[in-house]
């Protein structure tokens, strides 16, 4: 899709439903407006879950309309009935048209008053109008949930949240950012998943969670948020020096 507007609302839908999705750029894809013009996306199902599967296969149906919506398209699925391995392909020219329309102009109401309290409380720090891909390398992007911009050096730190469902993706975020600790970016944890023994043992031996990290419930406050984000700046700044 060239439009990185239509591109920046399919990933708005995606993250909506909060669904497990790896995102990585099309080999040879351009970059318009902070947006590459073909992304692969690779959403698991149900199946991979060990709870909430039914709330999550409905939240998968409801996120393929926005895929519709894009000017050039295609889905393959694997879909395991009983002992069945059924495939389904469909691409634009199913001519299936997605019926969402003002999904734009709907804000869920933590989110307004997240950016309400925001810019309140913060004074050196202030919401991005739209958040750009972080680039994790070998052609993984990461879209966070939120960006944000210092207001005096004009550096940008990025804001991940990880729910309920989430455990698979965490643990492939912590390798990469192990591997690369200079990323700009904060990881919020919702407490449902921290407190799954496994991942409450990963985030404890974790020195970029420590650093980088905190945990919430259903949606982050923002003293945390700004907490963790000064931190993380004063954090950068320690190592340049």
């Amino acid at each position: 899709e060239p439009e990185a507007a239509k591109m920046r609302k399919m990933l708005k839908y995606l993250k909506f439903f909060r669904l497990l999705a790896q995102i990585s750029k099309v080999k040879g894809s351009k970059v318009n407006d902070g947006m590459p013009d073909a992304l692969s996306i690779k959403v698991n199902g149900p199946a991979s879950l060990f709870e909430n599967t039914q709330k999550y296969g409905l939240q998968l149906a409801s996120f393929f309309p926005a895929v519709c919506d894009m000017k050039k398209w295609k889905l393959k699925a694997v879909i395991k009935i009983n002992e069945k391995e059924l495939k389904l392909s469909l691409d634009e020219n199913t001519g299936l048209v997605s019926h969402y329309k003002n999904f734009s102009c709907y804000v869920p109401e933590e989110i307004v008053m997240f950016h309400k309290l925001f810019k309140e409380k913060a004074h050196d720090w202030e919401i991005c109008g739209h958040a750009s891909f972080l680039d994790l390398g070998s052609q993984e992007l990461v879209f966070p949930d939120f960006s944000f911009r210092e207001t005096s050096g004009g550096r940008t730190i990025h804001l991940e949240l990880f729910h309920r469902w989430h455990a698979t993706h965490l643990t492939e975020l912590f390798n990469a950012c192990s591997q690369n600790p200079q990323l700009p970016l904060i990881i919020g944890v919702d407490k449902f998943l921290a407190d799954k023994p496994e991942i409450a043992e990963l985030l404890a031996g974790s020195k970029f969670f420590q650093e980088s990290g905190f945990t919430f419930r259903d949606f982050p406050g923002v003293d945390k948020v700004l907490g963790v984000l000064r931190k993380k700046a004063e954090g950068q700044e320690a190592r340049l020096l």
